[in-house]
């Protein structure tokens, strides 16, 4: 997790490796960062290799009381060996926005950008910015927290609301709109 120039945990010590979520009940959260967010500027990026639908990154205040899905992998109406990557800020609705499809099995790079200077949610799906729109991020109160969950199952979902089944690997979360440079330059 990034904030600006700080790194808070500075890593996992598992170089080489991703973090594997089967689809049951795997998930995992970063601690509160609320603190670190003086406004609603967010930039998320991983790499993901998914099996299948679920949630990639949920969104939630410490006590679970506010939760919203933010970025999900959809499996396509047309071929179940692809899923749409979706993506949103609350108060941005279903089905948020398309960033495009991935086939299943396969490694990609996901970045949601926000930028509130602008009101501007925008999504880029290896390296490409894909899709954007105009929306005005809530966050929640800043005296219940900011966390962010991976993997888990959210009822406020852009799709399916399941747990991710899949790989997940580089995640950053930055309290800034990062530019397209920045995006695509630390995506290797």
């Amino acid at each position: 997790v990034r904030s600006g120039a700080v790194s808070i945990p500075n890593s996992v010590p598992f170089e080489g490796r991703a973090l594997a979520l089967d689809g049951l009940n795997d998930t995992f959260y970063t601690p509160d960062l609320q603190p670190l967010f003086p406004n609603s500027d967010v930039t998320i990026e991983l790499w993901f290799n998914p099996e299948g639908q679920g949630v990639l990154v949920s969104e939630s205040d410490r006590q679970f009381n506010w939760h919203d899905s933010q970025i999900e992998i959809v499996t396509t109406a047309t071929n179940r060996a692809y899923g749409e990557v979706r993506l949103r800020v609350w108060p941005f609705g279903s089905p948020g926005l398309n960033v495009g499809t991935v086939a299943y099995g396969t490694w990609n790079h996901v970045a949601l950008r926000y930028n509130r200077s602008t009101a501007r949610l925008e999504g880029f799906l290896n390296g490409v910015l894909t899709a954007g729109a105009a929306v005005t991020r809530q966050m929640p109160a800043a005296s219940t927290g900011l966390r962010y969950g991976f993997g888990q199952a959210d009822s406020s979902s852009l799709g399916s609301g399941e747990f991710f089944r899949g790989q997940v690997d580089e995640i950053r979360i930055w309290n800034v709109a990062r530019s397209r440079e920045q995006i695509t330059n630390t995506m290797l």
